[in-house]
């Protein structure tokens, strides 16, 4: 039912803090984390929709270049934020280009 329980005539609202199942908690707020999560390459490759070869020739590129992985011991992540604003920066740049043919 959503919020709202049936209790003999009326509805009662539920308790939206409360978890929706015992022993379930939700995700981490987005909001309480400004930089997201720590993506593996295939999460990037998924989420810019391109190959590691490109993401990685993208990484050189002078004028915009995309953002570099950080180094946690042996593994390499990049920064959920990062990748958003880069992607975000690219719109932009792609729209003023088209707006100006």
């Amino acid at each position: 039912m959503g919020l709202f329980e049936k209790a003999g005539a009326g509805l009662i609202e539920k308790n939206p803090k409360e978890p929706a199942m015992p022993g379930y908690s939700e995700p981490p707020n987005r909001l309480t984390d400004p930089y997201g999560r720590f993506m593996r390459m295939s999460d990037v490759e998924e989420t810019v929709g391109l190959k590691r070869s490109k993401i990685y020739e993208l990484m050189n590129d002078p004028v915009d270049p995309f953002p570099s992985p950080i180094h946690i011991g042996k593994v390499s992540r990049w920064v959920e934020r990062e990748i958003i604003a880069w992607k975000e920066k690219r719109l932009q740049m792609a729209r003023r280009y088209a707006l100006s043919e």
